[in-house]
């Protein structure tokens, strides 16, 4: 997987991951929206997008990147 590829992959989980008001047990909360997790100011949203969102999508994308086969360089024309 290529650089560019990895960070677009990355920016795109960390944007699914958005600040706002849910409800949780009849009340309002501020938080992560899509976690449930709340979140009263701006440092803990970035501690929980570093600390709880991040590993977790660099893991998924190192795994997926795995199961890619790879180019051998060479293409074999067939019945040659």
């Amino acid at each position: 997987m290529k650089r560019k590829e990895f960070i677009q992959e990355i920016q795109k989980e960390l944007g699914r991951h958005r600040k706002d008001y849910f409800t949780s047990a009849g009340y309002v909360a501020p938080g992560c929206v899509l976690c449930k997790v709340r979140l009263n100011t701006n440092g803990q949203y970035l501690e929980h997008l570093l600390v709880d969102v991040l590993p977790g999508a660099v893991e998924k994308i190192l795994n997926v990147a795995k199961t890619i086969p790879k180019p051998t360089g060479r293409q074999h024309e067939v019945g040659h």
